[in-house]
């Protein structure tokens, strides 16, 4: 399964399979869903959302915009996210005397920080394999993707990679998931305000992820994953036509990280040998150690969520969307009733309200903490 896998992706402009492996079942033909026929069939409960998949649209200008001068203002802090990850994944391997590391991306959202943290293990000499596999909230991650992984790697240390946390559904998902292989979870993300949804992350503030405001063009070319039952894996599309493949900034995002990386390097470890928050101390901007920032556990967030829903008058959890990568992925991906803020002047939420602007979507300021963003999606 795994190298039929391989000589498919092989076939499309996306990840080498070095970089990783996607575990996905190609879809070919399909039949695209207009977002509002969606939206209702979603709400009234008729169909799951993971059976659905309205037709990706080419980000814009100002998206491509947004994502250039967030790639260069945070190149620096996802590189130091990267090497921080990278380095307690190992120890985490070492300290549990396992043979190599497989590193299994959530798609699409963990596949460009996995990526990254591939390279740099390769950079290192680290035995590692990565797999992007497929999680779908309500169903679970692709079990046959991960028992066909289990088998080709008995002993290796297995760590799942997001790419930010948002109130926690798909970490209280993937749970629930290795309980049912008999595994341990052990998940990272390179932002989680919580600290109580993964083992680690580097970064407890909600900030603009460059990868987080664009879709397939950042994440190989692969569309959100559809559900499929067993025997098959879940699906997923490759938008490898023309018009995506000039706006395919995937390689582009990566050779950033990289470089930055590359750059990076050595002052990472030598503050790594004196104390275990040296990633926030080397950067520039309002970022505070860990230990020092207010935390907010997973109960604060829910609380926050259902505060919201109160407010105004939401009737489903999964109707809020909290944070400025979940924020966006909403505004464009479904019907939204509002858009909150926590500040209408910061900039890393300008791409967002020049969405909503030009979808006649209110936006409100809010205190939202720990969020700076949350999108409310519209009851039908």
């Amino acid at each position: 399964m795994i190298k039929q896998c391989i000589e498919n992706q092989l076939k499309h402009q996306t990840y080498s399979p070095e970089d990783a492996i996607l575990m996905v079942d190609e879809i070919k033909d399909f039949h695209f869903t207009d977002v509002k026929t969606k939206e209702r069939l979603i709400q009234s409960g008729q169909a799951h959302y993971s059976t659905m998949l309205s037709k990706e649209s080419l980000p814009t200008e100002m998206q491509m915009e947004v994502f250039e001068q967030s790639l260069e203002r945070y190149k620096d802090k996802i590189a130091y996210g990267v090497m921080y990850l990278a380095s307690n994944i190992q120890m985490k391997m070492n300290s549990q005397k396992k043979n190599e590391i497989v590193l299994i991306s959530l798609i699409r959202a963990g596949l460009p920080l996995g990526v990254s943290i591939q390279r740099y293990f390769r950079s290192e000499g680290v035995k590692s394999t990565h797999y992007g596999v497929s999680i779908i909230r309500d169903k679970g991650i692709d079990s046959v993707a991960m028992k066909a992984i289990i088998k080709a790697h008995p002993n290796a240390f297995i760590a799942f990679i997001d790419g930010w946390i948002g109130k926690g559904a798909i970490s209280r998902q993937l749970s629930g998931s290795c309980i049912d292989l008999g595994i341990r979870r052990y998940f990272y993300a390179l932002s989680d305000p919580t600290r109580d949804l993964t083992n680690d992350a580097p970064y407890k503030e909600d900030w603009l992820i460059p990868f987080g405001i664009l879709g397939s063009v950042v994440s190989g070319l692969l569309s959100r994953t559809i559900y499929q039952e067993e025997p098959k894996l879940h699906g997923a599309i490759f938008f490898d036509d023309e018009e995506f493949k000039r706006k395919d900034v995937t390689q582009h995002y990566l050779k950033v990280i990289d470089k930055a990386i590359l750059s990076r390097k050595e002052a990472f470890k030598t503050w790594n040998e004196q104390s275990n928050q040296y990633i926030l101390e080397v950067l520039d901007g309002n970022d505070e150690p860990l230990g020092i920032a207010p935390k907010f556990s997973e109960h604060g967030i829910l609380t926050l969520c259902k505060r919201i829903m109160a407010q105004f008058n939401v009737s489903k959890l999964n109707n809020v969307k909290p944070s400025i990568a979940e924020a966006t992925r909403a505004v464009l991906r479904r019907v939204p009733e509002k858009v909150l803020v926590k500040d209408k002047n910061d900039p890393d939420v300008a791409l967002l309200l020049n969405l909503c602007a030009k979808n006649g979507v209110e936006v409100g300021e809010c205190d939202i903490a720990p969020y700076r963003a949350v999108t409310i999606i519209k009851n039908s």
